[in-house]
């Protein structure tokens, strides 16, 4: 009896690891942000070693707003500097204007509609953890960002030109029912001159005219240069970025010889950043007169 009874013990003692490990890899993947614990609808699946959760508690959490295209079969999540088309059975979305390649597109379960958790996680610039043996997701919002609130002056879209007057502390140099004209600012080491845009009294763009008083077209050519790194720097590759010639004759390759197209008419310079549905076009184009105007315009684009 005591053999038979030291017999089962072992074979229970070795046995249950293995049966533990078959319990931990079917058990709930569990998703925390920020500390806390998401519940879901319907619970999240593990489909080629990519976690796809229910998109309206994700988007939630990381401070996503969100709309559902029932035609389109198209999720729209944005915030002030994430823009992001996902569609069901897609694996191309679209992140701030760029095409982008998931793994395993977005699916719909028990009625819900289900996306990658990392894709979209780290889209917005959270930090994502798996923990296998654990089963659990912990995620890490984006650091709060400031630099597009710097660029509408702490202003938002949509506010009455009473509203952007109150506020603005600039020297008013022009004001009818549509624009705000106000005294040069710094902005990347240049003094620019904001100009606010109001349709239906409400803002809805921003130019930034760059001082070009006195510079050469040279000097024009390194303050686009500047202001380029500059919005770079804070918002990443642009995602349209060209410099365009009227005349296909008229191309040349020459770095130096750039300004002077810009300056005759035959060329102008486009870069073009999507955040949110804040889109930030830096321009550069002839003046008429031999020089270069030089402009960088955040437009609403919602």
């Amino acid at each position: 009896m005591k053999k038979w009874l030291t017999l089962v013990l072992m074979l229970a003692l070795f046995a249950t690891p293995g049966m533990a490990s078959a319990a931990s890899s079917n058990a709930p993947i569990k998703v925390f942000v920020d500390g806390k614990q998401l519940v879901f609808d319907v619970e999240p699946i593990m489909t080629n070693n990519t976690t796809l959760v229910q998109y309206t508690t994700v988007f939630k959490a990381l401070g996503m707003k969100y709309t559902w295209n029932q035609q389109q079969k198209m999720i729209t999540g944005y915030n002030d500097y994430v823009l992001m088309y996902v569609a069901i059975d897609n694996k191309t979305a679209w992140i701030n204007g760029r095409e982008v390649k998931m793994a395993v597109p977005a699916k719909v379960r028990n009625g819900r509609t289900l996306v990658p958790l990392r894709f979209i996680s780290e889209a917005t610039g959270a930090k994502v953890v798996w923990d296998g043996k654990q089963r659990t997701v912990t995620i890490t919002s984006a650091p709060e960002k400031t630099e597009l609130s710097q660029w509408m002056r702490e202003h938002r879209w949509d506010d009455s030109l009473d509203a952007v007057l109150a506020s603005e502390k600039g020297e008013l140099l022009e004001k009818n029912a549509f624009t705000l004209a106000y005294n040069a600012v710094a902005l990347a080491g240049y003094s620019t001159y904001p100009i606010f845009h109001f349709s239906e009294n409400k803002l809805y763009s921003i130019d930034y005219m760059v001082d070009m008083k006195d510079r050469t077209n040279d000097e024009a050519l390194v303050a686009i240069g500047t202001l380029y790194n500059h919005l770079e720097a804070h918002f990443g590759l642009p995602y349209r970025d060209e410099l365009y010639f009227y005349d296909a004759a008229d191309y040349h390759e020459e770095v130096e010889r750039f300004a002077e197209s810009i300056a005759a008419g035959e060329a102008e310079l486009t870069a073009t950043w999507q955040l949110g549905y804040t889109e930030i076009e830096l321009a550069a184009f002839s003046d008429e007169a031999g020089g270069i105007d030089l402009y960088v315009t955040l437009f609403n684009t919602k």
